[in-house]
Order: C-alpha cells, then structure tokens, then sequence
C-alpha cells in the first residue's frame, strides 16, 4: 500500500496564520478610521464654512432684513412721492407747512409763541464751566 503523507503542521505556520490575521484586523481597524475621519470632515465642512449650513442660514436672515428694509424704502419714497405731489398742487397744504414747520406769517400778522416757563428755566441755564476772569487771561 502506499502511504499517504500527511501534511504537518508546523509551529511557525501557526505564527504566520496569527500575523496574518493581526494584519487583515489592522486593515479593517485603519479602513474604519479613516471612513469616521473623512465622514467628520464632510460633516464639518457640511456645516461651516463659505457654503455651509450656519453661513447659508446668515445669508437667509440678512436676505430677510435686507428684504424689510427694502419695502420701508419703498414705503418712504411713496410717501415722499405724495408728499411732493401735495406740495406742488395743494396751496393750502403748501401754506399750512410753511407756517408749521418754517414759522412764516403773512404780512401784517403777528406770530405769538407760547413758551412754557418750567421748561424755559432749564433752557436758560446750561451747563457750562465757569467763564475765568479777564485779569487771569493777562500776563
């Protein structure tokens, strides 16, 4: 009969089995790390930076107010457009604004202003230091 030979086993196989796992495990291990590393980084530039979530949301909020304050302008230049077109076509209007806001009268009338006194005294006296005298000024 012929005999069979039986592979053996050698101890140092055994060794290079375990090192070879160890490797594959280390692979696995590096692969994982630097899949959460380049996931961490796409989320942290997901979120900052020029096209990212908080610079996106900044831009919205100033998109908003700018939008705001663009409809009070157009409120204001409406406003002055009236304003204009009554003070060209409107006398009265026109004659009541001077008198209101630039204190014109016509001729031969007198303008009389009602100055309250509690008020009055305390526009009198301002607060100012006191003025040196002129002898102090000469050398």
């Amino acid at each position: 009969m012929a005999r069979r030979k039986r592979k053996r086993e050698f101890p140092a196989s055994n060794f290079f089995n375990q090192v070879k796992a160890r490797s594959v495990k280390k692979k696995k291990t590096i692969k994982r790390v630097l899949l959460v590393l380049a996931l961490g980084f796409l989320a942290y530039r997901f979120m900052t930076g020029p096209y990212g979530f908080i610079q996106i949301h900044s831009l919205w909020q100033e998109k908003k107010g700018l939008e705001e304050q663009s409809r009070m302008l157009d409120a204001e230049i409406i406003d002055s457009q009236i304003e204009k077109k009554r003070l060209t076509d409107d006398e009265f209007y026109l004659e009541k604004q001077a008198r209101e806001r630039l204190r014109m009268v016509k001729e031969g009338e007198k303008l009389y202003q009602i100055v309250d006194t509690d008020n009055s005294d305390r526009a009198e006296k301002p607060k100012s230091s006191p003025s040196p005298s002129p002898d102090s000024l000469s050398p």
